[in-house]
């Protein structure tokens, strides 16, 4: 799960930073891994090594930055409860999406993952 859930720490913020389209399916996905897993650091790492391998660590760096800034508002747009109630179950959208206890934990999910891949990134 590290392994995807890394592709998708490094998906999520350059679809963030580079169309006004982001990957709403990341945003849940990062949260149900790290929820199932409990890994962030492993996964936040193995995502900054991904990227600084394929030579786009400066470009992520500051798509994180803006993903951090933005998850919140990413995730209480329509398109996003449009998006995962698409897929979701109803009574199961209606207690994650549709709960805001639910998106704010998981703008602190995502937001924590993107400032752990960072500093490692800057630490490379």
């Amino acid at each position: 799960m590290t392994d995807i859930g890394s592709d998708k720490l490094i998906a999520l913020p350059m679809s963030v930073m580079t169309r006004n389209n982001p990957r709403h399916r990341d945003v849940w996905d990062l949260g149900w891994i790290i929820e199932r897993t409990g890994d962030a650091d492993g996964l936040a790492a193995e995502a900054a090594r991904k990227a600084a391998s394929r030579g786009i660590g400066e470009q992520y760096m500051n798509a994180l930055g803006q993903t951090m800034e933005q998850v919140d508002e990413v995730i209480e747009s329509a398109g996003f409860q449009d998006t995962l109630k698409r897929f979701l179950p109803e009574r199961l959208a209606a207690n994650t999406v549709g709960a805001r206890w639910h998106r704010q934990r998981l703008t602190q999910t995502v937001q924590s993952l993107c400032s752990k891949a960072l500093r490692g990134l800057e630490s490379k």
